[in-house]
């Protein structure tokens, strides 16, 4: 087959990858799944976002196209990829990552006339001739622009048909760049088709991920919209609670946001949530042991567990393995007074702290109190008594909670004890979080926790594709 028939029959089932992107290793990103890259819904959700935020966008992220005018249609970059999304039922989303996979168009400051001539990549193969007639047709920004939505387009098309001879189809496995590749979905299969190199789909993958994947702050509670499965996101994976008892126990079911399983796809599976708070639970070896906040606190011994009072009818067995999913914490002795922890204030100054294992925590505001030890009883305890007890770190509020200061507009989220600044009312909507579980608090409580990173949902610095590799 020569240049010219090879060059058209690449245009029959898709645009690939300029020969100067060359194959990367699997150990390139150890979370990549080459098997599954996005998902279809991703892909097709053509009113992801508005015209005027895909020209935010561009200029958040500080490339030419944020002010580039092409030449022959007079129009924007933004209305050109929006445009083209709206023709064809593609996420623009899709479009930006692309264009920044292919050529760094997107945060490129000073892009070179061939970046914007093959702005998309299609057309161009491994053997093709940028200069050949049937290639040049495809050049400029608009064309790439548009015909790279159509083929996407195309491909969902296809795959209906499951006619076409060269198409690589979903769940058919392929080898790419010495990698079996088997795609769970239309979207992956349709990359590879597109191009048909591993790296150029890690790139697709990696700034998707820092762009668009929504990935919420430690504390979270999602629930799937399809099956109803609750998950806590915790350590930046998802943990599902093995049934409503459990959510109960701890959490408030208020403060669930319902999202997509697309959503939950972003996260790695964490260790289910299998006991309620509280419970008892002993160990092949006969070691009986309390769940407090995540922990597994020990009882020292027989005695200990009667003169607390405890039901031996309450003790669950349970492996080494389902123990293990919860952190050692201190063992409950005879000196543990309080082995669940205890409300203590002060009669004198009615300062209120939390006692565990002989030291004592102040809580600066009764709205810390309600949020961790809702429905816990107060002891009145003189000055004296209390000052047995050496004083540690204030409680804080739990992952998960948004607070904020009284007489401050500023709303935050907390997430591994520090706070983090939702910084609009777009961020706040989209996120799923609702004004009524807002908790409003002194700005002495809300300043122990240490400012953190703002929630973005766009990357707080650009993503380069190095184009040289």
């Amino acid at each position: 087959m020569n240049r010219i028939k090879k060059a058209v029959k690449i245009l029959i089932i898709g645009a690939l990858l300029p020969s100067f992107l060359t194959p990367a290793p699997p150990s390139l990103a150890a979370d990549f799944n080459p098997n599954y890259i996005i998902s279809d819904s991703e892909m097709l959700e053509a009113n992801s976002i508005t015209l005027e935020e895909v020209q935010a966008f561009l200029k958040i992220q500080g490339g030419a196209l944020a002010t580039y005018i092409d030449p022959v249609t007079r129009r924007s970059a933004a209305e050109i990829i929006w445009q083209s999304a709206e023709s064809y039922g593609i996420n623009p989303k899709f479009l930006l990552v692309l264009l920044q996979k292919e050529q760094s168009l997107v945060t490129d400051s000073d892009p070179k006339d061939t970046q914007y001539k093959w702005a998309m990549g299609f057309a161009l193969c491994d053997d093709c001739e940028a200069t050949d007639p049937r290639v040049a047709i495809f050049a400029g920004f608009t064309n790439q622009v548009d015909r790279a939505a159509w083929r996407f387009r195309w491909f969902v098309e296809e795959y209906k048909k499951g006619t076409s001879q060269w198409l690589k189809y979903p769940r058919e496995t392929f080898m790419i760049d010495g990698v079996n590749v088997t795609p769970s979905n239309q979207v992956t299969a349709a990359l590879y088709n597109y191009t048909p190199h591993y790296t150029g789909n890690y790139n697709f993958w990696r700034i998707w991920n820092n762009w668009f994947a929504t990935v919420y702050p430690d504390g979270a509670l999602l629930r799937d919209k399809d099956t109803k499965k609750v998950y806590l996101i915790q350590g930046g994976k998802k943990r599902l609670f093995a049934s409503n008892s459990v959510l109960k126990s701890g959490y408030d079911t208020n403060k669930i946001i319902d999202v997509t399983s697309d959503t939950l796809d972003n996260y790695d599976n964490g260790n289910s949530i299998k006991f309620a708070q509280y419970s008892l639970l002993r160990s092949p070896k006969g070691t009986v042991y309390l769940l407090v906040n995540d922990e597994r606190r020990g009882i020292a011994s027989k005695a200990v567990f009667k003169n607390i009072g405890f039901n031996p009818e309450e003790v669950e067995d349970v492996t080494f393995d389902e123990l293990n999913n919860y952190k050692e914490g201190n063992s409950i002795t005879m000196k543990s007074i309080f082995p669940l922890g205890g409300l203590l204030q002060d009669k004198k100054t009615g300062g209120v702290y939390y006692v565990e294992n002989g030291n004592k925590y102040p809580i600066y505001s009764k709205e810390i109190m309600l949020a961790n030890f809702k429905g816990r009883r107060l002891t009145g305890v003189s000055t004296d008594e209390l000052a047995k007890y050496p004083t540690l770190e204030p409680i804080k509020f739990k992952d998960g909670e948004i607070i904020q200061a009284k007489d401050s507009e500023d709303i935050y989220v907390i997430s591994n004890g520090e706070r983090r600044l939702i910084p609009s009312a777009t961020v706040f909507d989209k996120l799923g979080y609702k004004k009524e579980n807002i908790i409003k608090t002194s700005l002495k409580a809300l300043e122990i926790h240490p400012l953190g990173q703002p929630i973005n949902l766009t990357p707080v610095a650009p993503v380069q594709v190095a184009l040289n590799m």
